[in-house]
């Protein structure tokens, strides 16, 4: 067989194994998309209509009324001021089972693109040499483990759950895209990819208290990344960052969580103890996910994926491992401000 002939071979096996795995994916994120279809309202989604008590009022009615519901919310309940679409768009005070479903598939749909653009974001970034193929298997395990592993029925089956878990999670996926497309230095069109990452982020920290922590944390790694790299910082991403932070400090200050702590639970907060649970958390996930579920495989593709990549990355290393050090840290950053805020 000649060398021409051994390459065509190769091309067309590679070009089924992309098939494979892009129909993989279309399978796995299609299945959650065409369920969310079938959501029904039910627990805090008919609490919240109730409490905001527009049914049948007009749009500037149900402006205003989200409003108040939001401000009482975050004296009384959390900071979360995400809940002021969930009041604005809550489609039991439109009676519409329809607009239900358009919410929520468009959720999936979000949460899913959010998810591509992120992973070819930082795969384009730092690879010189693309491939197709590496960057499918990369996307088709990330997608696997978003899929398969449970149902996540807060975040793609219940409307209260999507505005405060999954929709400000894909904002906040965007706005890192937005950081770093930032940070290649493409400047015609930073202005827009500043300021939408910024009002991205800002309403991403809008959702439950992980995300915003987790958002700040990870634009820091990105800050970090440069300036141990081309010892600058990078004013749009700082601006992104300033927005998440505010955002996040807004919703960290609510009342509503001195409030809410005494109600989940009876002992005393401390520092020490949110620690110590943190770390057990942390724990309790990890084995979920390496003895539980078969993420030490799925693991194990990514690293081979690595070996692949040897020699065509475009990275600075001292800095590539020390943001991939630091970045260990991002689960506990993930679960502190839950078992700090809740004190549970």
């Amino acid at each position: 067989m000649t060398d021409a002939m051994q390459n065509r071979k190769l091309t067309t096996i590679e070009k089924i194994y992309d098939l494979l795995l892009i129909l993989g994916i279309i399978l796995m994120a299609g299945t959650v998309v065409r369920v969310s279809a079938y959501t029904v309202l039910v627990s805090d989604d008919f609490w919240h209509a109730h409490t905001t008590g527009v049914i049948g009022a007009g749009l500037w009615e149900q402006i205003k009324a989200a409003w108040n519901y939001n401000a009482y919310m975050y004296k009384n309940h959390q900071g979360a001021y995400s809940l002021f679409f969930l009041a604005l768009f809550n489609p039991v005070s439109f009676h519409s089972f329809a607009l239900l479903r358009v919410i929520m598939i468009m959720n999936a749909l979000l949460f899913f693109f959010s998810v591509y653009l992120l992973t070819a974001a930082v795969f384009n970034r730092l690879v010189k040499e693309k491939n197709r193929t590496l960057f499918l298997t990369i996307l088709f395990g990330v997608v696997f483990v978003m899929t398969q592993y449970d149902a996540f029925a807060e975040t793609f089956y219940w409307y209260t759950g999507a505005t405060n878990y999954s929709m400000p999670v894909s904002l906040m996926n965007i706005a890192f895209v937005m950081g770093l497309k930032r940070l290649d230095g493409d400047k015609d069109k930073w202005t827009i990819r500043v300021i939408s990452g910024a009002v991205l982020s800002f309403l991403a920290a809008g959702g439950v208290l992980p995300i915003g922590g987790t958002m700040c944390y990870v634009l820091l790694l990105m800050l970090l990344y440069q300036w141990l790299d081309k010892k600058k910082i990078n004013t749009g991403v700082v601006l992104i960052f300033a927005a998440s932070f505010a955002g996040t400090l807004l919703n960290v200050a609510s009342p509503g969580y001195r409030i809410r702590e005494g109600i989940e639970s009876a002992s005393e907060r401390s520092l020490t103890g949110t620690v110590i649970y943190t770390i057990q958390v942390f724990w309790d996930n990890l084995e979920w996910l390496f003895c539980n579920k078969n993420f030490g495989l799925v693991f194990l593709v990514f690293v081979l994926c690595g070996a692949f990549l040897i020699g065509k990355l475009v990275i600075n290393k001292k800095a590539y491992l020390t943001v991939s050090f630091l970045a260990v840290i991002v689960p506990f950053i993930t679960i502190f401000p839950v078992v700090y805020g809740y004190n549970v």
